[in-house]
């Protein structure tokens, strides 16, 4: 059985995406944490071929649907990522 984790107030998500060349083999990374940075859900997935900017998309767009409804709602994005900082998304 899994621990039972306590506040769930404020989730961090930290996501990645990467192609081994641009565009290759790619491949996305989630970690997702609450406030006192227990790991809620670890998630890696292979995503085909892809480039490198569509992997970071994709990283965020993956923890942000697989993402539990009731442990999540966002009320802040912050992007590392340039491609993300500078994507057109209404959400970001």
């Amino acid at each position: 059985q899994g621990k039972e984790v306590a506040n769930l107030d404020k989730l961090i998500l930290y996501t990645d995406g990467a192609s081994l060349g641009n565009p290759g083999r790619a491949g996305i990374g989630i970690v997702i944490y609450n406030q006192n940075r227990d790991v809620i859900r670890r998630m890696t997935e292979f995503i085909g071929i892809n480039t490198n900017n569509v992997a970071e998309y994709m990283a965020l767009i993956y923890a942000l649907t697989n993402c539990p409804p009731y442990l999540f709602t966002p009320r802040c994005l912050e992007a590392l990522s340039l491609p993300l900082q500078e994507c057109p998304c209404p959400f970001l």
